[in-house]
Order: C-alpha cells, then structure tokens, then sequence
C-alpha cells in the first residue's frame, strides 16, 4: 500500500504522467478545455520553477550559500567545490517550490542581514516579472502563430498569478511579508536564529543554550517563530543523549500549540515525542499514538517508516518488523534536506538499536 502511495504521490507522476494522461484523453476528445488544462498544468510548474531559480539567484548575489531548490521533480543540491548538482525530487511536500539558502557568517549586525537577507527573498518574484516582460517581448515579435500567442497569454497569467501570490505583504508566509519585515527591522532575532538553524556549521554550545537559547524559547509564544529554535535544542540534547530534556523542550512546544499552526506541525511535534520516548526506553501514551498515526507518505518516506516503526513498538508488535522500518528510514534519510532533523533521526535510531543489541546480548548471557 505505501509503496501504490508512493507512486501516486511522487512528484514525477505528478508533473509527467498525470499531463499525458490529460493529453490523451485531449487527442481521443478532441476537447479544447482538456488541451487548456494540460498546457497551464505544464506551464504552471515552469513558472514554479522560475521563481524559484530567481531566490537561487537572489542569493547568490549576496554570498548566500543554497539549502537546497525544489521545483516538481526537479531538486537542485549544492556538490562539492560550489557546483550545483540536479536530482530528483520524490517528496510531494516540495513539488510545487521550495527554496532554502543562508547566510555563512554568524556574526552579523542587523543592517548587513537585511541587506543580504532582502534580495534573496525578493529574487522570486523579481524573476516572474522578468518572464512576464519576456513573453510581452516574444508576443511583439512579427511570428503569425495563434499556437504561440496562446502559450505566452497563460503563460503570462500564471506568472501574474504567482507574482501577485507571493510579493503581496500579507500573512506573515509571503516573500512580500517577508520583504517588508525585514525593512522595518522587524523579527531579526526569528531570522538570526533560522539564518544559524539552517548553517550546518553553527554549533550549539552549553552556555548558549543555558544563557540565551532556553530563555528565547521561553520568551516566545508563537510555535510558528520558535519551532526551529526548538528543534535546535532538541537536537543538541538528543546528540548528547539527553532525552528527558529534549522531552521536555517537545512539552514546551506542544504547549504553544494552536490552531493557527495547522496539523502538520502539531503531528510532526508528537512523532519526535514517540520517538525519543522510544530512544529512551518511556512509554508512548494513546494522544501521542494517535497523532503518529497520521503521519503519512506526504511527510516523507523517513518519517512514514520511522512512525510505522514507533507505533509498532508502541502496540508491542514484531521485533523484526520495527527493525526493517527503521532500516528503511535511515535509507530515505537524505531526502530530509535537513541536517539537524536528519541528525535526531539518526542519533535516536542509533539509540533504540544499541539497547536493542544490548538486551540480546543479556538474554543470550
């Protein structure tokens, strides 16, 4: 079943075979409106695409250094000696664009963030605009072509659509927002913080996490501006295997949960509860058991396996089963594009498997 899931999910079902199952259907009907869908279907993503690649650009300007770049199947990865490398996308959560950069240097004063922080966001829809003027440029040229003029009319209209989506400062999620937050100088500590989340170089040490981090978090009572920050900790706690406190930095998140936050977040929250309830040999309660539940393939192949597994554990299942869907956790671990979530994942797996091996060997002595 996950895996029929899989395939129905994938992103390069989506962009690919479901248009040429639209464009078949187009040339059995001969309906018009079928051939209107498949052509804004493709060009939706195109565009997509282009936003995207315009942050990309953004940020290279500014000495930014790429996360990582998803558009549809397309997944653009930073290689070795600065070189981008193209793969393939199979998380449905990033087909229809996501874009990750941050900024190198730690050590920043406010104003210089802004300045590097603003065109990065502003790359986006700045690239829109730039299609927008190229498809007015090609509809001039002197070419009688009614199939041209069709293609660069939607064309025209999506980018619009996508640049009116995203530079719009409304919400707190647009690049608009976004743009305008940082002009005022608003919430620098929130992208300060996301800025050190995202650079795998930033460590965490003792004292930072006894005299500022904790305290930020305690400070802060939307999960929406503190639930990296949380991770962070979760994740210095985790590595070194201090799994009651990491418990209870998830009890301070889940306490500043609401509806706002949407349940992605708020099931994400409980399966690293189960989990490191898990790696510390605890009990999983039922409410924890029940949110695990729904995670599912669209938050990804490492978390459907690992919830799988917890709730295996949780219901006193199969040893051999749990192990098999951890195994295949760590397999799709890459796909996290996330270091430190990555990096919990791993040190807790690690974990449940050491105390496992450690219990056989007492039964066999």
């Amino acid at each position: 079943m996950l895996k029929l899931k899989q395939f129905f999910l994938h992103p390069l079902t989506i962009t690919i075979i479901y248009p040429l199952i639209l464009l078949l259907f187009f040339w059995w009907t001969k309906e018009d409106a079928l051939f209107v869908v498949v052509t804004c279907y493709v060009l939706g993503f195109a565009c997509i695409t282009i936003h995207e690649l315009g942050h990309v650009f953004g940020g290279y300007v500014v000495g930014s250094k790429l996360h990582f770049m998803s558009a549809g199947p397309i997944l653009l990865l930073p290689g070795k000696q600065g070189k981008f490398r193209v793969a393939l996308n199979s998380d449905p959560s990033m087909m229809f664009g996501m874009e990750s950069s941050y900024i190198p240097s730690n050590n920043l004063s406010n104003e210089v963030l802004q300045k590097k922080m603003i065109p990065l966001y502003l790359g986006g829809p700045l690239a829109n605009l730039f299609a927008i003027g190229l498809s007015f440029l090609v509809r001039f040229m002197p070419i009688e072509n009614d199939w041209l003029w069709d293609i660069t009319s939607y064309f025209i209209i999506l980018n619009i659509a996508i640049f009116l989506a995203t530079a719009i400062p409304f919400g707190g999620y647009t690049d608009g927002a976004k743009i305008w937050e940082l002009i005022r100088g608003r919430n620098m500590s929130f992208y300060r913080m996301y800025n050190q989340y995202l650079n795998p170089n930033f460590k965490l040490t003792a004292q930072a996490v006894n005299d500022d981090f904790e305290q930020q978090l305690n400070e802060t009572p939307q999960l929406s501006k503190c639930y990296n920050l949380g991770l962070m900790l979760i994740h210095y706690h985790a590595q070194n295997l201090n799994y009651e406190r990491a418990l209870q930095i998830i009890d301070q998140l889940s306490s500043k949960l609401t509806k706002e936050d949407g349940p992605i977040m708020e099931n994400l929250i409980y399966f690293y509860c189960g989990l490191l309830r898990w790696a510390s040999k605890s009990d999983i309660d039922e409410d924890t058991l029940t949110r695990i539940k729904n995670i599912n393939y669209t938050y990804g192949r490492s978390f459907c396996y690992l919830a799988e597994a917890i709730i295996q554990y949780a219901e006193g299942k199969q040893i051999d089963t749990q192990w098999r869907h951890l195994q295949h956790s760590k397999k799709w671990l890459y796909q996290l594009m996330d270091h430190r979530q990555e990096e919990i994942l791993i040190y807790a797996i690690d974990s449940i498997q050491k105390s496992a091996d450690e219990y056989e060997c007492a039964i066999k002595i």
